[in-house]
């Protein structure tokens, strides 16, 4: 029986074993083709290899140098672009409108002759907000750009098999394990780690275990988050709840409070066992056109399939009262 991937992998496995995985993997992102499926250490080290692999197997041939991205994307992105300008790989950081999606007219305004590639996360990690990439995939189409999408934070909550169009490059990261997918055989990445059985069928599993959730994502989970925002504008003053008339992931909320820290309120809320994040939101937010005192009052909410209607209560109590805390301290400053 013929084995495959890495001959000195203790676990081989046998391409019949592999095989109903990587279909389940390949039904689960809609793809038509066949995948080739590589796994990285980190989500920066994705974009390395793609972008690599793009060099060598595609700007060396064609001279067309310039990869586009957003001001909005993450930090990995530049420093991954950054390793490769010494061959002449130029990234260009695209300006995005005040929900942060890149638009066709923004792309155009841009587009040079020399790109090649365009690199975006379906939906920002930090807003939730979806791009706009049915229409961005007609004008890489038309003008042989390949595209990569990042699609780590849709995962179970955007429907990957009704996309209107064929990314080159699928990166991803599930359970602690991060890859990405290519649909050219002769794409090679600089380090290709080869995967067990036992990778195969956590990332399959893990995916599978994600779709069981979307329906309740995108219904139930999005009517909490929604009842959540109504009640935070309702009932505390100064604040703002952002992208709500933007198309976003449906368990994703920003919210902003004026007069106080963002850094500060997740402070008091973690005490009360509530664990909200910030990472950089508040430079996101300011390329936004946020001006700088709302962004710092900014925090994200990330809304698990587990919620209840009980627990978001509870939430909203919290957050209340700890706001009213904060801006008391602010005034006695």
């Amino acid at each position: 029986m013929k084995k495959i991937y890495l001959e000195e992998y203790p676990n081989t496995f046998s391409k019949e074993e592999a095989d109903p995985h990587l279909l389940s993997i390949k039904n689960f992102f809609g793809l038509e083709k066949e995948p080739h499926l590589y796994l990285t250490p980190s989500h920066q080290e994705n974009l390395f290899q793609i972008l690599f692999g793009h060099y060598m197997g595609f700007i060396r041939e064609t001279g067309r140098n310039y990869i586009f991205s957003t001001v909005i994307e993450s930090v990995a992105f530049s420093e991954s672009a950054q390793y490769l300008s010494p061959l002449g790989l130029v990234n260009k950081l695209l300006p995005v409108n005040s929900a942060g999606q890149l638009t066709k007219e923004i792309f155009l305004e841009n587009l040079k002759a020399r790109v090649s590639l365009l690199s975006i996360s379906l939906a920002h990690p930090l807003t939730g907000v979806i791009q706009p990439m049915e229409g961005l995939a007609e004008i890489c189409a038309e003008h042989e750009i390949k595209i990569h999408i990042d699609v780590t934070s849709a995962l179970g909550k955007i429907d990957l098999k009704n996309l209107s169009f064929s990314p080159n490059f699928f990166s991803f990261g599930v359970k602690e394990k991060t890859g990405f997918i290519s649909f050219n055989s002769e794409f090679k990445p600089p380090i290709q780690k080869k995967y067990s059985f036992t990778d195969l069928k956590e990332i399959n599993g893990a995916l599978q275990y994600l779709e069981t959730k979307f329906d309740h994502f995108c219904l139930e989970t999005a009517r909490l988050r929604n009842q959540f925002e109504i009640e935070i504008e309702k009932n505390i003053q100064g604040s703002f709840v952002f992208f709500k008339e933007s198309p976003r992931l449906p368990n994703i909320s920003v919210v902003a409070f004026a007069g106080i820290n963002g850094e500060s309120l997740l402070f008091h809320l973690a005490h009360e066992q509530i664990f909200a994040s910030l990472n950089n939101l508040s430079q996101v937010l300011q390329n936004l056109g946020v001006e700088k005192p709302l962004s710092h009052g900014a925090v994200r909410f990330d809304f698990s399939h587990e919620i209840t209607e009980e627990d978001v209560e509870r939430v909203l109590e919290i957050i209340m009262k700890n706001v009213k805390k904060l801006r008391t301290y602010s005034m006695d400053l």
